[in-house]
């Protein structure tokens, strides 16, 4: 029996200790992302508009939540509900290890995290492989903005696309076949199929905070580049449906952790026809490391939220 608990208590502490790791980790490639354009970030300190970064901090804030509460409503709609606290403390330590090499730590994190708050596996599971699809198919309509609205002639061509976006709404808003592409995810994630019973006015809530999650993250790179270079002359709407798409073509590459680079380069050939190369990679590089440091904010509160608490059972105990 002492042996049992002797290794259970190693297991835990193994445990303990990956979980640590991960997040330093994923907060060390942050950290060499900010000091390797330390230059660039020095020179325009003295030009940028800080209360437009402050605002823009509050977006990024905005869309941290919103996808931890998208989440939450989906554990919710598969029979598991989860506190306020809980549901941002796990979604975000979860994604936040998505920094780290290899784009799987971030779903190994939260089913771990998940279930030491009592959730099982496959519910988790099952709540990311939907979480998956409508992230990636709530862009759809920014999509079409951004190919509707494209202000240069050189893409004029491919404007048609947008109405790829129409099938991809149907999608999110149809059980049926909505059931059928999870499952078949699942079983590509060597999970069993789960059986739930989501109605189109579910699935409409949960496409409605994603797309609110969106406005938040391309409303705060918006306001990002108009406190570097300015925004003038170019449609808010479009700008914030840019970041979105850049988003996107970043998080479907598996190259590099939360596509770091390749988003980048997205935002500089969207953006270069309209302004300069060098400034486009400016408002590349500075939407990534203020998104960074809201990141970094956000699990500073964490942080101090769980010490605050722990702190405070010491006290009383």
């Amino acid at each position: 029996m002492k042996k049992i608990l002797d290794k259970k208590m190693l297991w835990k502490i193994i445990r303990r200790f990956l979980e640590v790791a991960i997040i330093v980790l994923a907060a060390f490639y942050i950290g060499r992302e900010i000091v390797g354009n330390k230059s660039v970030v020095v020179d325009h300190l003295a030009d940028l508009d800080w209360g437009l970064l402050a605002v823009a901090w509050l977006a990024y804030l905005g869309y941290f939540l919103t996808r931890s509460l998208a989440w939450r409503q989906i554990m919710a709609d598969l029979g598991f509900r989860l506190s306020l606290a809980q549901s941002i403390r796990v979604w975000f330590l979860s994604e936040f290890s998505r920094y780290v090499p290899g784009n799987v730590w971030s779903f190994f994190g939260r089913v771990y995290l998940a279930e030491k708050a009592g959730a099982a596996k496959k519910v988790t599971a099952a709540s990311l492989a939907i979480e998956m699809i409508f992230l990636v198919g709530s862009t759809a309509v920014f999509a079409a903005i951004y190919l509707l609205m494209i202000p240069y002639q050189v893409a004029s061509a491919y404007r048609w696309l947008f109405l790829l976006a129409i099938p991809a709404v149907i999608l999110l808003l149809t059980p049926s076949i909505l059931k059928n592409v999870i499952n078949k995810l699942l079983k590509l994630m060597k999970k069993e199929p789960i059986e739930f019973k989501f109605s189109s006015g579910k699935l409409i809530i949960v496409l409605l905070l994603f797309t609110l999650a969106w406005a938040f993250y391309g409303f705060g790179s918006y306001l990002t580049m108009a406190a570097v270079v300015g925004v003038s002359q170019v449609s808010a709407v479009w700008l914030i449906s840019t970041f979105i798409v850049a988003w996107l073509v970043g998080y479907i590459s598996i190259i590099t952790p939360m596509g770091l680079g390749v988003r980048e380069g997205a935002v500089v050939a969207a953006l270069s026809p309209l302004i300069s190369d060098g400034l486009a990679g400016l408002v590349a590089i500075f939407t990534r490391l203020w998104l960074m440091v809201s990141e970094l904010s956000v699990l500073v509160l964490i942080f101090l939220f769980d010490f605050a608490k722990t702190f405070r059972r010491k006290r009383k105990g």
